[in-house]
């Protein structure tokens, strides 16, 4: 069988879906593909090499929901939130996918795409090394949050959170969480034994990403205000 690097990464992220990141070899992935495992030395030196490969095609995936510009007539930051929300549901679609990417670095093949970003930005007004530090830091705000998910999502439930959720509400004991607490559910929050969609859509979950992602965007935003401000005449 003809390998190459497309066939390897689609098959390794599926192999990652069906048994977890612990569950992959490149023994393994040789066997499913027919082939002996130094065979996928030509493409890859190492499982570390080939988790890299499977990051950049996530993000790849990603990209090919939101684009890597604002549509015309869009300003920039509701593209970057919509481009952050898009890459939260590739992520979340696939299994481990947080812990694929955390550490990863960037192959060659993301360049185009990553310059084509912060290039967006730049037209936007963005300078380009703050483009840079905004993407990063909103990509490891993006990694943390799927990761608490998955982690979240890979326990057993307990009576414990139950019973942590029900005094969560009790307003005699706990008036400002419980107020808290009343105010989200209100605004379509979900409590611990809600169903929540694999794309994160609504729920409390959601919520919180939200908004973080908001301010992370809005102070970005200010920032760039009072450095007009402070130039301006």
């Amino acid at each position: 069988m003809a390998l190459d690097r497309e066939t390897l990464v689609r098959t390794a992220l599926r192999l990652i879906d069906e048994g977890g990141l612990d569950s992959l070899t490149l023994r393994k992935l040789a066997a499913e593909l027919g082939v002996q495992a130094p065979a996928l030395y030509w493409h890859f030196k190492n499982k570390r090499e080939l988790l890299d490969a499977v990051a950049t095609h996530l993000v790849a995936e990603q990209r090919s929901t939101s684009g890597t510009a604002p549509d015309d007539g869009q300003p920039w930051w509701e593209w970057i939130e919509q481009r952050l929300l898009d890459g939260r549901r590739t992520l979340l679609s696939h299994r481990d996918s947080a812990l694929i990417a955390a550490g990863n670095r960037p192959t060659p093949d993301a360049l185009p795409a990553s310059d084509a970003t912060l290039s967006s930005l730049a037209a936007g007004g963005v300078p380009p090394g703050e483009a840079l530090l905004f993407t990063l830091a909103a990509g490891n705000y993006l990694l943390g949050g799927v990761l608490e998910r998955q982690s979240a999502e890979a326990r057993e439930p307990t009576d414990t959170e139950t019973e942590t959720f029900r005094l969560m509400q009790d307003a005699e004991r706990y008036p400002t969480l419980a107020a808290a607490v009343a105010e989200l559910l209100a605004n379509g929050g979900r409590g611990p034994d809600s169903a929540d969609s694999p794309e994160g859509a609504g729920g409390l979950d959601d919520a919180v990403f939200r908004f973080g992602l908001g301010l992370m965007i809005d102070g970005l935003r200010a920032r760039l205000t009072r450095a007009d401000q402070d130039s301006g005449p």
